[in-house]
């Protein structure tokens, strides 16, 4: 790399970033509206910072993680700040990386979604009182 700069993308609108995570096509952002109760995810082409999609989540204005997988985007959203010891409804979208569809929601209520991972297939989500694996295989013993 030259670290001469190819594009440049910055919040319009009162926007903050939130969180931010890549594959090798894409960038996918997940910012909040200032005043809105709602978080944006967007995915924007890493060769030319052009979107591609944008999705908005009513009612959850705190991303707290995005993780992109090989063929999935999954993103952790709250309705509180996971700052604050307030609780309230959260969320895990898993999404089509490349229309931004949401295959499946998971739903939570009562709780802040700190962290989720994938480990040897199975998506690990840690709230804040409780560790939750799901996978498409039988549980082990």
């Amino acid at each position: 790399a030259t670290g001469r700069p190819l594009w440049s993308l910055a919040p319009r609108g009162g926007l903050t970033l939130q969180q931010v995570a890549a594959d090798e096509r894409n960038l996918y952002v997940c910012s909040r509206s200032q005043g809105e109760s709602e978080t944006q995810i967007e995915a924007f082409s890493i060769e030319t910072g052009l979107r591609k999609w944008r999705m908005t989540a009513p009612g959850l204005p705190y991303a707290t993680d995005i993780l992109v997988t090989d063929s999935l985007l999954a993103v952790a959203l709250n309705q509180a700040d996971p700052r604050n010891p307030a609780l309230g409804a959260a969320k895990v979208l898993l999404m089509d990386k490349t229309t931004g569809e949401t295959l499946q929601e998971i739903a939570f209520k009562n709780t802040t979604i700190y962290d989720i991972k994938v480990v040897d297939g199975v998506l690990l989500i840690v709230t804040h009182d409780a560790v939750i694996g799901l996978g498409s295989r039988e549980p082990r013993a």
